[in-house]
């Protein structure tokens, strides 16, 4: 006879293996994703730029890239939008902020959707608050792990320039120099000039252009080096203004959580990307628009996320806790099993 009454027995066996099933599984995702290396396509590297060259239309063909913006912690997967976008045909994607929450675990993780989206164009990245951060997430990790947070480059003879120190404000000075230098050395023969950064510049009445510091002296700069298109985010909508040659577009939400914005109503809340496309008649922009998903994708992807940033990062930091922790689970399984042992001189009728 069992020294434990089975079910007793059985049920405690099965309460223990769900609970060491869930922390094995909470390892295996956080190992997995610490061991993720960056995909080769995603950042702001020379040799992304490289890989554009074959295929530059030069001065007057015609290209398409897409814009993202705010796709972090959203109702909608990133994976969602970007499988729907990538059957056009666009030559780059530029995300403009906010791809990851702050700091190296989960930019790793955003790493890891990426190499199982399998990636075949360049994706640009302009960082946002959630990217760099002074004291989790300084502009150096950003660069060591996507290239120049400030960068440029020419493609069917446009001019691409992405701000991405704008996202700590003290670099706002150096990112402004960079910004009128290659402006005025590069913009004058480019056919069209596009900026991507992350906070919306204070572009005009009812624009939220409050985020960014300093912002008056990049409206200026955008307006004496003829900037034609300026793209940013981390507002939750999708706004469009026109201010002199310029035209300013905040697409700030590709999944990201949409939310009620200071001083601003419901128009442009919804999630959206931006498809532009040069040709020789001038810039096309299409605009995408999706629906959530049901609330089951999003938990499945929370519970995913929970198991992976926060189940498993505590076992790996507290490696002796969780040894005794489970060593206490197993022995107040054992004596709940001796409690229901039937009494001495208890016998079946």
């Amino acid at each position: 006879m069992s020294p434990f009454p089975l079910s007793r027995f059985s049920l405690s066996l099965f309460l223990l293996g769900v609970v060491w099933a869930v922390q094995l599984a909470a390892l295996g995702l956080n190992l997995a994703i610490r061991r993720t290396q960056t995909p080769a396509l995603l950042g702001n590297r020379p040799a992304n730029v490289s890989a554009l060259a074959a295929g530059d239309p030069g001065q007057e063909g015609t290209f398409s890239f897409t814009v993202f913006g705010d796709i972090d912690g959203g109702q909608i997967p990133f994976e969602e939008i970007y499988d729907r976008m990538r059957m056009e045909p666009t030559a780059f994607e530029v995300l403009i902020g906010d791809i990851a929450h702050t700091g190296e675990l989960y930019h790793r993780y955003f790493d890891a959707r990426l190499v199982g989206m399998a990636l075949d164009r360049p994706v640009f990245v302009a960082a946002g608050n959630h990217d760099i951060d002074p004291e989790q997430s300084s502009v150096q990790k950003f660069e060591t792990k996507y290239g120049p947070a400030d960068f440029s480059f020419i493609y069917g003879g446009c001019l691409f320039v992405i701000l991405g120190r704008l996202a700590d404000p003290a670099y706002n000075a150096e990112s402004l120099a960079f910004l009128e230098r290659t402006l005025r050395e590069q913009g004058p023969a480019a056919r069209w000039r596009f900026v991507f950064l992350h906070y919306p510049p204070p572009a005009g009445p009812d624009y939220p252009g409050y985020y960014l510091k300093d912002g008056a002296r990049f409206v200026d700069c955008l307006a004496r080096y003829h900037a034609d298109y300026v793209f940013s985010g981390h507002v939750h909508r999708f706004m469009a203004f026109q201010r002199d040659s310029t035209r300013y577009l905040l697409v700030g939400s590709s999944g990201s959580r949409l939310r009620k914005e200071y001083g601003l109503d419901d128009a442009g809340k919804f999630h959206h990307s931006l498809k532009l496309t040069v040709s020789p008649q001038g810039v096309r922009e299409s605009l995408w628009v999706f629906e959530p998903v049901t609330w089951w994708h999003v938990a499945r992807r929370g519970v995913r996320a929970w198991l992976t940033f926060f189940v498993g990062e505590w076992l790996l930091k507290h490696r002796a806790a969780a040894a005794g922790a489970n060593a206490g689970l197993a022995l107040a399984a054992l004596a709940w099993c001796r409690l229901g042992k039937r009494r001495p001189g208890h016998q079946d009728l």
